[in-house]
């Protein structure tokens, strides 16, 4: 079994406005929350930070956990990995 442990930011300004990333994977898009996998041994703190930087480019601070969420996702559900 592969294990992928992520942490995903809520990012809200001063207007209550939500803060999203554009997720492109092949022919499918989403909005998503900023976030996405920690590197092996990284704090989730420092990972959340960093992954808000490469999606969208702004610094952020963390102020709380707001919660833990676990799912599973069937290995025949996943997406493909890329071709070269």
């Amino acid at each position: 079994m592969d294990l992928r442990v992520a942490a995903y930011a809520i990012v809200i300004d001063e207007d209550d406005r939500i803060l999203l990333a554009h997720w492109n994977e092949g022919r499918r898009a989403a909005w998503t929350l900023p976030g996405g996998g920690l590197d092996p041994g990284e704090d989730p703190e420092k990972a959340v930070r960093r992954e808000v930087r490469e999606e969208t480019g702004f610094k952020v601070s963390v102020d709380e956990l707001l919660g833990v969420h676990s799912r599973v996702i069937p290995a025949s559900r996943r997406s493909p990995e890329e071709e070269d």
